[in-house]
């Protein structure tokens, strides 16, 4: 750490996420400098320097890397996350990764491997973790006592939601897949988080490709082409359930092209002494379903909603919280809420998905 004992931080990839969401985010962290970005495309590296004000842009990622930096914010296409993440680390660089941290269990294991060998941190980007109606959700089972979860649902759906239909997202070469590995690693990283048992006895899964028939979707979400024009390979839209040693369950439906009014995202519970359930909207997406975010809990007689204010609870607070979370665990070298033994456990199941289509 240099300049007024900041940590220098720098960013891979100078896409959509990394602009809107990442940088601002750790804009407003303290003890953070934001050194460098590094892109192959030129033009944006050099938009996102000037946007930002920051000193350095590279196009080679070995020059990126022997900069004056103490970690990097992975935010490239997904095919390139693992290489990159293991390149850093191997450059004793503490490394955030946007998600999916990895394509497969074998990118996975190399991670995992490089992170433990030159003692650095990996964090997967898991930011939904630092919303408020997530946390709350987190802490609710003990604080009211609700026992063992035995059961969690898992929905996060879309009406209009393919994103960037044609480009890297829908190349199963590129992305690793579609709605699973997108929107999976958010709502399978929260629901394991709540399981006890890791081990997977058995599962189920369905899978969709809505794309293949449905009339202008693109025209309706990107004012493109239609998508059956392009060249999609993934799927749009999957359910799955999950058996876990212990009796419990996991169940998980995502979808970007959802026969829904409306974009939602809802996490239910079921506990020992009774259950809760969440009604929200991850992401930036305008499009609620519902008016209000909302926990509700049901304990026998008593139920009670706790209601979350939209200028608190919203993805730009999440970034923020997660950019000094990173900031934090790479100043004390230990982490407390989110690691790669969460991102582990969401590739795999993940993965054993993919392998089962």
């Amino acid at each position: 750490m240099r300049e007024n004992n900041k940590i220098h931080i720098g960013f891979v990839g100078c896409g959509w996420i990394t602009d809107i969401a990442h940088i601002p985010a750790f804009q407003k962290v303290d003890d953070v400098c934001i050194h460098s970005v590094f892109d192959f495309d030129q033009v944006k590296a050099d938009t996102i320097k000037s946007k930002y004000g920051i000193k350095n842009a590279f196009y080679d990622y070995d020059a990126f890397l022997d900069s004056d930096l103490d970690a990097v914010v992975i935010c490239s296409p997904n095919f390139t996350h693992a290489d990159y993440a293991v390149k850093a680390l191997n450059k004793k660089k503490h490394v955030m990764c946007e998600k999916p941290v990895a394509i497969n269990m074998e990118e996975m294991e190399r991670v995992v491997k490089a992170a433990r060998c030159n003692d650095r941190l990996f964090i997967p980007a898991y930011v939904n973790r630092f919303r408020e109606d997530v946390s709350t959700m987190l802490h609710a089972i003990e604080k009211y006592r609700l026992g063992t979860v035995k059961r969690v649902e898992g929905k996060w759906l879309r009406r209009f939601g393919v994103p960037r239909p044609g480009t890297w997202f829908t190349s199963k070469k590129l992305s690793g897949g579609g709605v699973l590995i997108d929107l999976g690693p958010h709502i399978i990283d929260i629901c394991l988080e709540l399981l006890k048992s890791k081990n997977i006895k058995d599962y189920s899964l369905e899978v969709y490709k809505n794309y293949l028939n449905a009339e202008n979707i693109s025209a309706a979400w990107f004012e493109t082409t239609d998508c059956r024009e392009l060249d999609i390979d993934v799927e749009d839209g999957i359910k799955a359930q999950l058996l876990f040693e212990e009796d419990l369950t996991m169940d998980v439906e995502l979808s970007w092209l959802a026969p829904v009014e409306n974009d939602f995202t809802s996490i239910h519970i079921e506990c020992e002494s009774g259950s809760i359930t969440l009604k929200t909207l991850f992401g930036f997406s305008k499009n609620k379903l519902w008016d209000k975010d909302t926990l509700i809990l049901n304990m026998g007689d008593h139920r009670e909603e706790i209601c979350f204010d939209p200028a608190n609870n919203n993805a730009v607070k999440a970034f923020e919280a997660q950019a000094q979370y990173f900031a934090d665990c790479v100043s004390t070298g230990r982490t407390h809420k989110v690691n790669f033994d969460e991102a582990y456990y969401t590739t795999k199941v993940i993965d054993i998905l993919y392998k089962a289509m």
